[in-house]
């Protein structure tokens, strides 16, 4: 069982500034480079792959460091909690996004294929590393950061509303 926190000791300027540095770390780690190859390249995006996942690793840590165990019950939730991983909704968490990804982009998913024919859907190999980068370590990584991160950090400071359209600046 995970230690239940809350962030009620987190400021406001904390929070912001917080904020603030996982999302300059995190398009930071993006943009340096340790060779000159292109975006595409193999190399490239395992070493994104690397720095991506530290970052998110440090995000992770920070959030839980600047959590308290000491609070009231009702205000405190886990770390996984927190990030919103957990099993109640989850159905729903996945169900209901990829419900309206699929409607968004069922219009060019089609003009696609009427333009290049249906095999063409298939280019894309398991093993494909632009597959990974595109469709899982992106998206998971970017939310992870600047959804699971930051959203412990400014809603107790900021409240709901402001918290969520301010957080992905």
């Amino acid at each position: 069982m995970l230690e239940t926190i809350c962030f009620k000791d987190v400021t406001t300027f904390q929070a912001i500034a917080t904020c603030l540095s996982f999302a300059t770390l995190y398009v930071g780690s993006l943009y340096v480079r340790s060779q000159c190859l292109p975006r595409d390249h193999p190399q490239t995006i395992k070493e994104r792959f690397m720095r991506v996942t530290v970052v998110s690793l440090v995000a992770c840590i920070v959030v839980y460091m600047s959590g308290s165990s000491h609070c009231a019950s009702a205000t405190s939730a886990s770390i996984l909690d927190w990030i919103g991983i957990r099993w109640s909704g989850l159905l729903a968490a996945t169900v209901l996004p990829s419900l309206l990804i699929l409607i968004l982009f069922l219009g060019p998913m089609i003009m696609f294929v009427l333009d290049h024919g249906i095999t063409s859907l298939t280019c894309y190999k398991i093993t494909d590393i632009i597959l990974w980068r595109n469709f899982f370590v992106a998206p998971f990584s970017e939310e992870l950061v600047f959804r699971g991160c930051m959203m412990p950090l400014l809603i107790p400071s900021l409240g709901h509303v402001t918290a969520i359209f301010l957080a992905p600046w």
